[in-house]
């Protein structure tokens, strides 16, 4: 994600189902949630569930926060929560609060006549929130973020990816997970590659994260968000 990012950090981008009250083209409504698919204004569960028919569990994900001032899209450039990268060519701002996340912002691409999105996001994990160092922090925000909760009709979940990193010189952990669905809606719908970074920045607030998933098997996604990913920096 950064120029000194001693490892390739796939961002992904948020694989996330709209819902049929979300204009093609156009925001996400942030204030109403329509999606069926990934929704991060969701209510997660509270605890564990049962384990759907393919064996996926909901797992429970940290607390709501304050969601504070939202970062923002300016020259081209995500910025917040000490974070900074380019925009992916082709994708759009918005701006969709994250539970568990503050000073969150975001920018997404449909994919194709689907109501399915690409995004990225980045946002702040408050340091009250506790989950632990950044490597027990990213496990649990993974496991939140890729659970059948997040994903209805999520069939199974590989593990790519888990390792310690270097962004700007700060620590942090990078994980990368597929997540394969069934969406009888969106039956061109596979997954999403999910890939979740959290940070040391140094700041007392918290741990700054990147969250971002791409629809399975879009390599020329993958690709514009490799280059964004590759120019990542820490801003404070």
């Amino acid at each position: 994600m950064v120029a000194a990012l001693l490892v390739a950090l796939v961002v992904g981008l948020v694989v996330r189902n709209l819902g049929g009250d979300d204009a093609a083209g156009g925001g996400v409504d942030t204030s109403t949630p329509t999606v069926s698919a990934w929704d991060e204004t969701s209510t997660p569960s509270a605890t564990p569930s049962s384990p759907s028919p393919s064996g996926v569990t909901t797992v429970a994900c940290p607390p709501g926060v304050d969601p504070g001032e939202p970062g923002d899209v300016v020259n081209g450039q995500i910025r917040a929560s000490g974070l900074q990268a380019p925009v992916p060519d082709g994708f759009d701002s918005t701006y969709r609060m994250v539970p568990w996340l503050t000073g969150t912002a975001q920018v997404w691409k449909r994919i194709g006549d689907t109501t399915w999105v690409h995004t990225v996001t980045l946002g702040r994990l408050p340091a009250g929130t506790k989950l632990g160092d950044v490597q027990q922090s990213a496990k649990a925000l993974m496991d939140c973020w890729t659970s059948s909760d997040r994903y209805p009709g999520r069939q199974s979940r590989t593990d790519l990816e888990a390792q310690a990193v270097t962004v700007d010189g700060r620590p942090g952990y990078w994980m990368r997970a597929d997540v394969t669905v069934k969406d009888s809606d969106n039956p061109t719908i596979r997954g999403g590659r999910v890939d979740v970074i959290v940070i040391d920045t140094g700041n007392a607030a918290g741990y700054s994260v990147w969250h971002s998933a791409v629809h399975l098997g879009d390599e020329q996604v993958q690709k514009l968000v490799d280059e964004s990913r590759a120019a990542l920096k820490v801003t404070g």
